[in-house]
């Protein structure tokens, strides 16, 4: 089987497959399969080993959060998608009661926000200039520039934050929407009850509380002590 997944990735890597690590799951009738380039993996599990903490095992993204909710009891509801957001990218894993169903990959990360919210304003006949380190900054101190990124009479500044970065948020909203309906499609007696955001890029403030009155869905984050827990226990320290 390890052969044959190999064959089938060698020729839509952007690099050698001798030179990486290819991970496969079997789940069902289908067959997941990912390949990370050696020196990214180096370059990730170097912070573990310079805290002399050596993993004992690398899987897929969607193994990894089934076990950590077989664990742990990560999801509250039936049926749910769970976001996974980096700065570049966001995984929109679908579970069906407890297992996993599919997965994609749309560009929304945490970087798109900074990147939208950056540039000059015009506020009071004078310009207003964000730069990188100040999106960033209001992004971890303040969150969402206005609730719900509607614009606010008493915050201008803000309302044209909220102007920048709303097509970005309106954009993944729909792919967001069409995921679902995808899953609904392939399984038309079930629904997705609930979504849960992780990741770095998930973390600011009033995310959750849009995608939950733009989807009309309860949006949940996930304890860090839940994902800590499985980290811990799968992970060796030699002194």
């Amino acid at each position: 089987m390890k052969e044959a997944v190999i064959w089938q990735l060698a020729e839509k890597l952007p690099f050698p497959v001798e030179e990486s690590k290819v991970l496969y799951e079997i789940v069902g009738q289908k067959v997941l399969a990912a390949a990370l380039h050696q020196p990214v993996l180096e370059s990730l599990l170097e912070p573990f080993h310079e805290a002399e903490i050596y993993p004992e095992l690398v899987t897929l993204l969607p193994m990894a959060y089934e076990s950590l909710n077989r664990h742990q009891a990560l999801f509250a509801s039936k049926n749910v998608l769970l976001l996974h957001t980096g700065s570049e990218q966001t995984a929109m894993l679908a579970f069906q009661n407890g297992g996993f169903h599919s997965m994609r990959e749309i560009a929304f990360g945490g970087d798109h926000i900074t990147q939208a919210m950056m540039g000059t304003f015009v506020l009071e006949n004078q310009q207003v200039v964000i730069r990188f380190s100040e999106a960033e900054a209001i992004k971890e101190n303040l969150g969402m520039p206005t609730p719900n990124l509607t614009a606010d009479p008493l915050e201008p500044k803000l309302s044209q934050l909220s102007a920048r970065v709303r097509p970005v948020f309106e954009k993944a909203v729909n792919e967001i929407r069409s995921t679902i309906l995808q899953f609904q499609r392939q399984l038309p007696d079930e629904k997705i009850d609930a979504i849960y955001l992780s990741g770095e890029g998930a973390e600011m403030k009033g995310m959750g509380t849009y995608f939950s009155s733009q989807l009309n869905l309860p949006v949940l984050g996930i304890e860090a002590e839940k994902i800590e827990a499985i980290v811990v226990g799968d992970t060796r320290s030699h002194g």
